[in-house]
């Protein structure tokens, strides 16, 4: 019987750790330390396409593009220290990573709206850049590691 429960506990933690793992916020919380909500919604995920892109630990460009409807997940989202205003530098380096890996281009941030942004750089290679249109609650993530 205690075989059985301890099993089932096992299972159960794994199946935790899965949940928790599988989504693309956990990753940006850990490697960034952004206190990013677990997304409504992934609508969409590209990385570097090409081998020179990838390496084995993780690093490369990516570029994600998440919904929020829930009200609480919404609430965390506000608490992030975003800049107001437009930033033609930071979109600029944000196109840079996008064209490099080939994003569809409907998905592409449209920087004649309104957005805040978030900014966090550990070199001129290493960066991250968020941005929020919060009228309709969506979040841009640009990455890039080296």
């Amino acid at each position: 019987m205690k075989k059985f429960f301890l099993i089932i506990f096992t299972l159960f933690i794994i199946g935790i750790l899965f949940y928790l793992f599988s989504h693309y916020t956990m990753e940006i919380n850990l490697n960034w330390d952004i206190n990013i909500p677990i997304e409504d919604k992934l609508i969409y995920y590209e990385d570097g396409k090409d081998e020179d892109d990838i390496n084995f630990h993780g690093d490369g460009r990516n570029y994600v593009v998440l919904e929020y409807n829930d009200e609480r997940k919404i609430e965390k989202l506000s608490k992030i220290n975003w800049i107001s205003g437009k930033n033609k530098e930071v979109e600029i380096k944000a196109l840079e990573v996008i064209e490099a890996i080939e994003v569809d281009n409907q998905y592409i941030i449209d920087f004649t709206k309104d957005y805040q942004y978030f900014y966090k750089e550990i070199n001129k290679t290493n960066f991250i850049i968020i941005f929020y249109h919060k009228e309709n609650n969506i979040v841009y993530i640009v990455e890039q590691k080296t």
